[in-house]
């Protein structure tokens, strides 16, 4: 049992500041803080409350950018999952790691360890984009 003193309940979101870890979207309305670093859906807190992510303003600078096709053996790609327009960018392999684990994109890469048929498994529209 968390002590009492250690939930802040009763906070509000607009929307930017967590995501869902249930359905990997942008989470608005109330939430919870246990121990100052857990955050939780509702109101207040109990053992149903499903877990967010906060998530750190991204600035546009920091945004993922298309790179040109290349020719190296290995090609990384993301997309942003919580937007209609499906838009897949080829990135560095130092975007792609920062993106990795972030649950607003997916992720996959073509490689000699990975066909373009599996990488397409994992960022469906790939092969339409890349026009093979």
């Amino acid at each position: 049992m968390i002590p009492a003193d250690k939930i802040l309940e009763n906070q509000y979101t607009k929307g930017n500041e967590f995501v869902s870890l249930t359905t990997g979207k942008y989470y608005q309305g109330y939430y919870c803080i246990i121990l100052d670093n857990k955050y939780y859906e509702g109101k207040t807190y109990n053992s149903q409350s499903k877990q967010l992510k906060k998530i750190d303003p991204i600035s546009v600078a920091s945004l993922p950018v298309s790179l040109p096709p290349q020719s190296t053996p290995t090609r990384y790609f993301i997309r942003k999952t919580n937007i209609s327009l499906i838009t897949i960018k080829e990135v560095s392999e130092n975007t792609y790691s920062n993106f990795i684990n972030d649950p607003l994109y997916q992720t996959t890469y073509v490689g000699p360890n990975q066909s373009i048929d599996q990488a397409n498994n994992q960022l469906p529209g790939l092969k339409v984009w890349l026009s093979v």
